[in-house]
């Protein structure tokens, strides 16, 4: 059993007064002083930066002390959550804590208090394998006691994992295997053992039999810990001033379902609770100018990958007075330039100098209107940035080749695609020719990749990139093989290259439909999953209990069916994408013949049960997922079934393809209808009010035997 990964645990009385004094102590390590660097991560600084930049940003919150690296010593940290506790005799005291780094457990001590006989530590900067140096769980216990005696207002987050799996997989995991064999199968592990202080919520990343990874975001190519960037992301994106853990749960929840392989959070307490007790500050919706350099004819602006920033889009830069509508003209003054680089929070654009780089993305009509009509030296701070054109980057499955191997222990270790070619080169012929297509890219990085091509004696699979999740309970021999989709055997048979190629273009297709994500919210919509079996036809739609788990665990065959719920002011058209657990895509809803009679859009606030599905087979361990794109218009995805299109389908154009969201899904699945520079999003917001979309993502286990 994996223990729960991460957890966020806040303590807090209530009518806190907004103008309450707050303090911060953000801890990150990546670096450990006495531990092999095979055990230090990546993305702890990271963490403690963008989790500061949004407490001074959003909440207000100045008075911050960080510990990083070699200043995170046991008695260092003890020594500042000291203080926390002289700093609450204050009334109304908002009091902030936040770990990212490793944690892991050791044999309880001599008070024999843990009833398996081990503590849950976090590792310091002088922590050892042995356990020496790590603050233990009833230290903690006694930090927060002392504080909430004095009537502070404790918010913790612990961004580690506690874990005894240890670290065998290519993505790094924050937790730490001790060399002594306290972390066996039977080991049972409470998330809170002691009595829970009245008032606590608790957020966890993953459940108890998951394991939690680093981060790479794709954008920037920084590390970060999975739940510390996207619970920034959240608040980056909230639209109100009081947001809840109920609010933000959810919203981390929907950022999750769009990794292919994630551990699943879970949320315990008074979900109602205002996060960080404190009004959130809205900055404004649209980007603007921070820097100009003339001379290098760039600028800089306040938005990056947190807010869906992404290299290549195009943006217009117009003075602070100017209001663009849809269906205007652009104004007298402005200036066209192009994402070069992004970070977390910001990004740096490039004036555009020849237009006919760009013009083949956007309607002819628009074509006069590309031309810039203003000089970089006429712009200034505080230019507010419009994107016309979002990218949304390279759509082939970017591929990582590693070894798998036994000696003693598991190994995996990275190999070049030469020597790949040399040792298998049909294999190797068959990954070339999908990326003569487009429908692959070889990376050397496994922070770039997508999946990866794991490689044994015998044979080889593929797995997700993202988190290490083959979680296989069975014995590791000498005769171990790497796990996944597949097996592919390693003896250069067509049989072989083919299966390898059917894998790679499934993993491609469904990697691209799961992380699909509008850049634009169009709220109103929820859906549900609701067992069928449990459903008579006389049942009132208003009166259906939905499955109340946001990530179900499925252990018998059943019928489910998707509620679903319009609570805008218009009618809208719900299209229903499965993808199963071995990656085959089907259409749900609407159903490919549908009589003229049977209407297949959803009124304003009306409900309703969007097609059936049966669960044939729960043999194996597996994730499915639902995609439900809602839009103002009705389009046909049907094709989205196929594997490949026909030659004679292949250079056509169909009235869905023609609108957003069908030329980024058929882009997305069919490799020969991409463009040179990936899937791009049109806004003709210029020109008319073009076809709404959005996307809601369901997601459930299926449990075998």
């Amino acid at each position: 059993m994996y223990k729960i990964a991460i957890f966020l645990v806040l303590f807090i009385y209530p009518l806190l007064a907004q103008n309450s004094k707050t303090k911060a102590l953000l801890i990150g390590i990546n670096k450990y002083e006495n531990l092999p660097k095979k055990y230090w991560l990546d993305g702890c600084e990271n963490d403690v930066s963008i989790v500061k930049n949004m407490l001074k940003t959003h909440f207000s919150v100045d008075n911050i002390t960080t510990l990083i690296n070699e200043e995170a010593t046991r008695e260092t940290i003890l020594k500042e959550l000291d203080k926390l506790s002289q700093y609450a005799k204050k009334p109304s005291t908002q009091i902030i804590i936040f770990f990212s780094g490793h944690g892991s457990l050791k044999k309880d001590g001599p008070d024999g208090d843990e009833a398996d006989g081990f503590d849950e530590t976090i590792l310091t900067y002088n922590s050892t394998l042995q356990g020496e140096g790590d603050i233990i769980d009833d230290e903690i216990h006694q930090v927060l006691q002392n504080l909430t005696a004095l009537k502070a207002h404790v918010t913790m987050i612990f961004d580690c994992c506690h874990s005894g799996s240890g670290n065998r997989g290519s993505t790094k995991m924050r937790n730490l295997e001790r060399p002594f064999s306290l972390l066996s199968q039977t080991a049972k592990m409470e998330v809170e053992k002691h009595e829970a202080i009245p008032g606590m919520v608790f957020l966890s990343a993953c459940h108890s039999y998951e394991k939690e990874p680093e981060y790479v975001d794709k954008i920037s190519g920084k590390t970060f810990g999975l739940l510390t960037f996207h619970l920034v992301k959240a608040i980056e994106e909230a639209k109100q001033q009081t947001i809840t853990y109920q609010w933000l749960f959810e919203k981390i929840h929907s950022y999750y379902a769009q990794i292919p392989w994630t551990p699943s959070p879970t949320l315990s307490g008074n979900k109602q609770k205002i996060v960080f007790a404190k009004q959130l500050q809205i900055l404004p919706k649209m980007a603007k100018v921070t820097k100009v350099q003339q001379r290098k004819k760039r600028v800089f602006l306040n938005r990056g990958s947190l807010h869906n920033f992404s290299k290549g889009s195009i943006f217009c830069l117009l003075p602070p007075d100017e209001v663009l509508k849809i269906g205007t003209n652009l104004p007298k003054k402005y200036l066209l330039v192009k994402l070069i680089d992004c970070s977390p929070f910001s990004s740096i654009a490039k004036v555009i100098r020849n237009k006919g780089d760009i013009t083949h993305h956007f309607p002819r009509e628009m074509h006069p209107l590309l031309s810039n009509n203003t000089h970089i030296r006429h712009v200034t701070k505080n230019w507010k940035a419009l994107e016309l054109l979002h990218n949304y980057g390279d759509l082939r499955l970017q591929l990582f080749i590693e070894h798998e191997f036994y000696n003693e222990e598991l190994h995996r270790k990275a190999i070049s695609f030469e020597y790949f070619t040399a040792h298998h080169p049909l294999l190797s012929a068959t990954l070339k020719q999908l990326e003569e297509v487009n429908a692959v890219k070889m990376v050397s990085k496994l922070q770039k990749a997508d999946a990866i091509l794991r490689v044994g004696k015998k044979k080889a699979a593929v797995v997700w990139a993202q988190g290490d999740n083959i979680l296989d309970s069975s014995p590791i021999s000498k005769n171990h093989e790497p796990k996944g989709f597949g097996p592919v055997l390693l003896n250069n048979s067509k049989q072989s290259c083919l299966k390898l190629e059917d894998i790679l273009l499934h993993m491609g297709k469904a990697y691209n439909l799961i992380t699909l994500n509008p850049i634009e919210e169009w709220n109103g919509f929820t859906v549900d999953l609701v067992d069928l079996e449990e459903i008579d036809e006389s049942d009132d739609i208003d009166e259906i209990v939905a499955i109340d788990d946001e990530m179900p665990s499925f252990e018998d065959l059943r019928q489910i069916g998707f509620l679903f719920h319009n609570n805008t002011d218009s009618d809208v058209y719900p299209h229903v994408i499965y993808i199963d657990s071995s990656l085959q895509i089907q259409v749900l809803y609407p159903p490919k013949s549908v009589p003229d009679d049977v209407e297949i859009s959803v009124g304003p606030g009306q409900k309703r049960i969007l097609s059936g599905l049966e669960l044939e087979s729960l043999d194996e361990n597996g994730r499915e997922t639902l995609k439900i794109i809602v839009s103002s218009i009705h389009q046909d995805f049907s094709e989205l079934e196929l594997h490949s299109l026909s030659k004679s389908r292949a250079q056509k154009i169909s009235e869905t393809e023609q609108t957003v969201i069908g030329n980024l899904l058929f882009q997305s699945v069919f490799s020969k209808k991409r463009s040179t520079f990936g899937a791009f999003c049109k806004r003709a917001r210029l020109l008319k009010q073009p076809p709404r979309w959005t996307v809601l993502t369901k997601r459930w286990i299926t449990t075998g035997e």
